[in-house]
């Protein structure tokens, strides 16, 4: 906890506008924010989010202490089961847009500050084009269904408290 007095004293001083923390689970949540000590909130927590892991809890408990939802690896590391599955292309297809924009919209539309990863300037630009169309109720609806915990990156359930 002594990195995150550090964090606020920085904020004080003018030298962060704000801070936050990365793959933090409910309990470490708690364990920050539950604390008298704790003067500043995070402003974003990061974790891995996409339709086949969606994290509700850990959503649920950044609600609870206003803390924006940062999503990374939204793609699911381009995994074939998300990218050719139907809940995925038929979107696409309907909107004219690609698979990776349907989940990064899927994302945007539940909240999500989404951060996909490129270094290729024409899929950046792709990435970015998410505001002029919406997925429809019944396409997020479908999107939502593929939750199966299909965590991609590390994991951080295994750091308990």
């Amino acid at each position: 906890m002594q990195s995150w007095l550090c964090l606020e004293r920085l904020q004080r001083e003018g030298k962060a506008r704000a801070i936050g923390v990365s793959n933090y689970m409910p309990w470490h949540l708690e364990e920050l924010c539950g604390v008298p000590w704790c003067t500043v909130k995070p402003a974003v927590n990061q974790f891995e989010i996409s339709p086949l892991l969606q994290q509700r809890e850990a959503v649920a408990a950044c609600v609870k202490w206003g803390i924006v939802v940062e999503a990374y690896s939204s793609l699911a590391r381009g995994d074939p089961a998300l990218m050719e599955h139907a809940a995925v292309t038929t979107p696409a297809a309907a909107h004219r847009v690609t698979p990776g924009q349907v989940l990064l919209r899927w994302g945007v539309q539940h909240g999500y500050v989404v951060i996909p990863k490129s270094t290729n300037p024409d899929r950046i630009a792709s990435n970015a084009a998410l505001f002029d169309w919406a997925l429809t109720g019944d396409e997020m609806a479908a999107l939502d269904a593929l939750e199966c915990g299909g965590r991609k990156c590390w994991d951080p359930t295994t750091i308990v408290a």
